[in-house]
C-alpha cells in the first residue's frame, strides 16, 4: 500500500463584503446628441423628441407627468383636463419654440434634461451660449422649417432623423449642404407646423401624419439655383450661421456682450477708421441702430452678424472671439450685394372706395366653400382687421359662413375617422390579433394616430362591443 501523500492547505483571500462602488445611473438614456461641432448640429427640440420616442412614450406624456412637475409651473396644465396629456395650453404652445433658443425656458429645459440623462453636453443644442450678446428678437422661428432632400438621405441605413439647430433659425431661409430654400408648410395639408406638439415625430407632419422628405429634380444645377444674387446672399447666411454653430463647443472666451462690443469697435476702426456713420452706410443699418450697438446700450441681432462679417470679408468665428482675433485678421472692405437689402419705397395712400369692397365683400357670402375674414383681406388687398372696423356687420357673416363651415368639416372629418377606426379593429379583431391603438395606427400606415385620446377610446369602445358580442 503506497503512503498518502498529504497536500498542503490552500489559502484563499478574505470575502469582501463592501458594497461595490456602482456609478450613479441616469433615469433616461443618455442618448447621443448627434452633429455637435459641426453646422448640421442637432436641436434640443428634436433631441427631446427623440429622447421620448427611444422610452415608447409621445412627447405629450412626457411633458406632463415629467416637465411640468418637475419645473414646478402647474399653471402650464389644462384647467378642464379629461384625461392624460391634455398639455400645452394656450400661449404656451406657440413659446415652445423659445427651448431652442436663449431665455430662460431654454435654460430650464437643458438643466432638465442634463439631470434626467447625466449628460453634460446638452447646451450645444440651442443658443443658449449667445444669450447675452443677441436679443430674442427674430431669433427664431414661429412654425418649422426643414429641407425635404435632407430628411430624404436620413432614411438611409443606419441614419437617425433628426431636426438640426439651424433649421429652427429665422435668419437661415436656405439649406447649405443641398442649396435649396427650407420648406415652410406640409406639401400634403399645406398647413404650417408648430415647433413642438403633444404628437411630434420627427420628420413627419403631425396633423396629417405623411412624411416631409421629398427629392427635387435632379435636372436642376446649382448654378441655375444660385443665378439671383438673393439667393446668393441667403447662402451666405446660411453657411456663416453654421460656422458659428460649429464652432460654439470651441469658442476660446466667454460670449459677453463686452466682448461683442469690442469686436464691433475693431470692425469700425478697420473699415472706416472709426468713423460710424460711414460704418452704418456701409452695412445698410440705420445709424442710431449702431451707435446702440456700439455704445452697447443694444445687442446686436444675429440676423446683422453676417451682414458685418461680409462687409470686412471676416469669418463669423473671427468676430465672436473676440477684439484680438479681429486685430490680426486680414480685412477687405466691400459693398453689401443688392440681396442683401430691402430697398423700400413709399407708398401714396389711395382713397378708400367703400363701394368696391362692399360689393367684393357681399360675394364672399356666397362662395363655396366660405373662406375666413383673413383670407377675404388677402384677396382684396387689405388687412382684415381694418376691414371689420370698416364692414363690421358684413364681416362678422362672413366669419360666422366660415366657423359653420369648419364645423361641419369637423364633424364629416371625425365620422370618417371613427368609421376607419372601427372597421380597421373589427378586421383585426377577426383575425385572433389583440386590438390596441398602436396596432390600428400600423394596420392603418398613418402614425399620427399613435398616442391620440379619441382613437384609444374608439379602439377601446369597438373592442369592449365584439367582446360582448362574442361573449352572449
Amino acid at each position: 500500500m503506497l503512503p498518502q501523500v498529504i497536500q498542503s492547505p490552500v489559502t484563499y483571500p478574505i470575502l469582501d463584503l463592501a458594497y461595490p462602488q456602482i456609478p450613479q445611473r441616469s433615469r433616461f438614456y443618455p442618448l447621443h446628441p448627434i452633429g455637435i461641432g459641426t453646422a448640421y448640429v442637432e436641436s434640443l427640440i428634436s433631441y427631446t423628441c427623440r429622447l421620448t420616442a427611444a422610452h415608447s412614450i409621445s412627447f405629450g406624456s412626457f411633458y406632463e407627468y415629467l416637465i411640468v412637475p418637475s419645473l414646478n409651473k402647474r399653471y402650464l396644465m389644462s384647467p378642464s383636463k379629461v384625461g392624460p396629456a391634455t398639455t400645452l395650453i394656450g400661449s404656451f404652445r406657440e413659446r415652445m419654440r423659445s427651448i431652442n433658443g436663449i431665455g430662460k425656458m431654454a435654460r430650464e429645459w437643458i438643466e432638465l434634461l442634463e439631470a434626467l440623462t447625466l449628460r453634460n453636453d446638452l447646451r450645444f443644442l440651442s443658443l443658449i451660449a449667445l444669450s447675452d450678446v443677441t436679443p430674442h428678437w427674430k431669433l427664431l422661428r414661429a412654425f418649422q422649417a426643414w429641407c425635404p432632400v435632407c430628411y430624404e438621405e436620413m432614411l438611409q441605413p443606419k441614419q437617425v432623423i433628426y431636426q438640426p439647430l439651424l433649421w429652427a433659425i429665422a435668419a437661415v431661409e436656405i439649406c447649405p449642404r443641398h442649396r435649396l430654400p427650407l420648406v415652410e408648410r406640409c406639401p400634403y395639408c399645406h398647413k404650417q407646423l408648430l415647433p413642438l406638439t403633444r404628437r411630434a415625430q420627427i420628420g413627419y407632419c403631425p396633423r396629417c401624419g405623411h412624411w416631409l422628405g421629398d427629392r427635387y429634380d435632379s435636372r436642376i444645377t446649382v448654378d441655375t439655383k444660385l443665378v439671383d444674387e438673393g439667393l446668393a446672399w441667403k447662402l451666405f447666411v446660411a453657411s456663416s450661421i453654421g460656422d458659428l454653430l460649429a464652432a460654439s463647443p470651441n469658442i476660446s472666451i466667454p460670449l459677453t456682450k463686452e466682448a461683442f462690443v469690442e469686436s464691433l469697435h475693431e470692425c469700425v476702426l478697420r473699415s472706416t477708421g472709426g468713423v460710424i456713420n460711414q460704418f452704418a452706410k456701409l452695412i445698410r443699418k440705420h445709424l442710431m441702430t449702431v451707435y446702440g450697438w456700439y455704445r452697447g446700450k443694444v445687442k446686436i441681432p444675429l440676423s446683422d452678424l453676417p451682414k458685418i462679417c461680409y462687409c470686412l470679408d471676416l469669418s463669423i468665428t473671427d468676430f465672436v472671439n473676440g477684439a484680438d482675433v479681429v486685430r490680426k485678421s486680414r480685412v477687405t472692405v466691400r459693398e453689401l450685394p443688392n440681396g442683401a437689402y430691402v430697398v423700400s419705397k413709399r407708398r401714396t395712400p389711395k382713397p378708400f372706395d367703400y363701394e368696391k369692397f362692399e360689393a367684393e365683400l357681399t360675394k364672399f357670402l356666397d362662395i363655396v366653400p366660405p373662406i375666413s375674414m383673413a383670407e377675404a383681406g388677402r384677396r382684396v388687398g387689405i388687412d382684415h382687421r381694418g376691414l371689420y372696423r370698416k364692414f363690421p356687420e358684413l364681416c362678422r357673416k362672413i366669419s360666422l359662413s366660415y366657423r359653420k363651415y369648419l364645423q361641419d368639416l369637423y364633424r364629416t372629418q371625425r365620422s370618417k375617422l371613427e368609421e376607419e377606426v372601427r372597421q380597421a379593429v373589427i378586421h383585426l379583431y377577426s383575425q385572433g390579433i389583440y386590438v390596441s391603438p398602436r396596432r390600428v395606427a400600423e394596420y392603418l400606415n398613418k402614425p399620427s394616430y399613435i398616442g391620440r385620446r379619441d382613437v384609444a377610446a374608439i379602439v377601446r369602445e369597438t373592442r369592449e362591443m365584439l367582446d360582448t358580442e362574442r361573449g352572449s
